[in-house]
């Protein structure tokens, strides 16, 4: 039988106060409402271009892919709001929001005392937590998957009967249909429950236990036969993720790409190292990457490893387990590992932190122990708190600044500056952020639809050409145009005459920006935002 767990808090207050200070951050960046960014506006538009009867089984346009159980109730959400950027994040903040609740509450099962406190406090105030709470993305929807999932082991782990079995074994399937991720969660954690019954000879318990396997790997393969491998996305996505499946650690390439994963997971999604976009860093790229590297955070993580497996075997078999079937599946081609496509496992990261930060308090342990892990939680709270801070302050870096568009802005300054008749050109990736607020906001402009330079170039100044072209034919029409360009980087990629292939390194939306410096005209509005640029192009002035 599994050791009592001691419950005691750190303080009666502490924990409330940190979920409190959790629910805060989640709704105030749920009501900053940022314009929605690239993978958002695309998934929106899929949201409300298809109705119920389609959403859930049809290939989605621009290269999108989401699970059915989240697309059809971000349909019904959606429908409700009007497909507002609200109405659209409302599901994600509700999970991020019920996630943090049972988070506390499966740590109470796991943790103790300065250990549950840190684990909370790291689920709590994670920025990639709270920025992913109001992202029009299933990725929180996989993480409140995942606390439930484990939640559900951890309170069956001694014993559970049929009626249990189903009743977990159909959340089971609702988690698989509804976060891509949570099959690695069940299967990883029921697993180890039931091999344990087997091992204390609770058969029946055993027994049971597959059900809840069975019912949610069938309702898997259901999913994955009839939907996920006849969609073209997801092939394609796979080859957009191709660096990032692991390799076998049997070569210095494989060992630097798992040194390199690591480093980059603690950024995002993990949210303990700094993130390397904060201006306080160093520039010399050695010494900012050395900085931001949050030692404590790591060193705590290697050291909760090392204490599940010397005190705690079975709750830290039923915690890492996830991490554990996510890693085969990367193994064998199946799952990328990256960022977002692994938030889900950040529950599982913070529980094996604050196993390792237990030692830092109580009798838990003595002299050089203590007092190294006491060391290590002082230094990942400092980064974490400080990350934390920084975002607070300047909400665009939540997600990242990669994740930050002032696109809605740029739209709002054309749409009240134009003239009744004045045509706007839109750069290709500009297109589908037309689209959703012209479906919001019945623009209803006159529009000329860029194309991607990019395609068959085979060089910067071919791009160049190109847009200069497009540019020079859109004033050809009259003395007025505004245009809208995206500021990310789009490098262009092709292969010379030995196949060896180049990408560029000028953001396209710079060279789009030299094409205009050289028409016979002059610019006379401007607007220039994160990701996100307007100019009206007047000829005779």
């Amino acid at each position: 039988m599994d050791q009592p767990v001691n419950s005691s808090l750190g303080g009666k207050l502490a924990i409330p106060l940190i979920l409190a200070v959790g629910m805060l951050a989640r709704i105030y960046w749920f009501w900053y409402n940022p314009s929605l960014w690239n993978d958002e506006v695309s998934l929106a538009n899929n949201i409300i271009k298809y109705d119920f009867s389609k959403i859930a089984v049809t290939p989605l346009d621009d290269a999108q892919a989401a699970p059915p159980g989240y697309l059809l109730v971000e349909k019904l959400f959606g429908q409700w709001g009007g497909y507002s950027e609200h109405s659209l994040r409302l599901l994600s903040l509700l999970c991020g929001i019920a996630a943090l609740i049972l988070f506390a509450s499966l740590a109470r099962q796991v943790l103790v005392g300065t250990g549950r406190l840190l684990a909370v406090a790291l689920f709590s105030f994670s920025g990639p937590l709270i920025y992913h709470s109001s992202e029009v993305k299933q990725y929180e929807m996989e993480v409140l998957a995942t606390v439930a999932l484990l939640w559900m082991a951890m309170r069956f782990r001694e014993k559970i009967n049929l009626a249990q079995a189903v009743a977990v074994g159909i959340a089971g399937v609702l988690c698989v249909v509804s976060a891509n991720s949570a099959i690695f969660v069940v299967s990883g954690a029921f697993g180890v429950v039931a091999g344990r019954f087997l091992i204390t000879k609770q058969y029946r318990s055993a027994a049971h236990t597959g059900i809840v396997l069975g019912l949610s790997l069938a309702a898997f393969f259901a999913y994955y036969f009839l939907i996920l491998h006849r969609n073209p996305n997801v092939a394609q996505l796979k080859m957009v993720w191709v660096d990032h499946f692991a390799p076998l650690p049997d070569s210095r390439t494989g060992v630097i790409w798992y040194v390199r994963t690591t480093f980059f997971a603690l950024v995002n999604p993990l949210g303990l190292s700094l993130d390397l976009d904060l201006p306080f860093l160093p520039h010399p790229t050695a010494l900012k990457y050395i900085l931001s590297l949050s030692l404590g955070g790591l060193g705590l993580f290697v050291l909760g490893i090392i204490v599940y497996l010397r005190k705690d075997r079975f709750r830290g078999g039923l915690i890492l387990s996830a991490l554990i079937t996510t890693l085969a599946a990367s193994l064998l081609g199946q799952y990328p590992l990256d960022e977002r496509l692994i938030l889900f496992l950040a529950p599982v990261v913070y529980l094996t932190i604050g196993k390792a930060a237990e030692l830092a308090g109580g009798d838990a342990a003595r002299g050089a122990a203590r007092m190294g892990a006491r060391v290590l939680v002082v230094l990942a709270s400092v980064y974490f708190m400080v990350n934390f801070a920084a975002k607070v302050v300047h909400p665009a870096w939540f997600g990242g600044v990669e994740k930050y568009s002032q696109m809605r802005e740029a739209i709002h300054f054309i749409a009240q500056t134009r003239q009744k008749n004045d045509p706007v050109y839109l750069m290709w990736s500009t297109v589908r952020f037309y689209d959703y607020y012209n479906y919001r906001e019945k623009l209803d402009w006159p529009v000329i639809v860029g194309t991607d330079p990019r395609a068959a170039a085979q060089s910067e100044e071919d791009v160049a050409a190109k847009a200069q072209g497009e540019i020079h034919a859109s004033m050809a029409g009259g003395n007025r145009v505004w245009f809208l360009l995206q500021d990310v980087f789009s490098p262009v990629k092709y292969r010379d005459q030995n196949g060896t292939m180049h990408e560029t390194a000028t953001p396209t939306a710079t060279i789009f920006r030299g094409s205009l410096a050289k028409e016979p005209a002059q610019i006379t509005e401007t607007f220039t935002g994160h990701a996100a640029t307007a100019y009206l192009m007047v000829k005779g002035t």
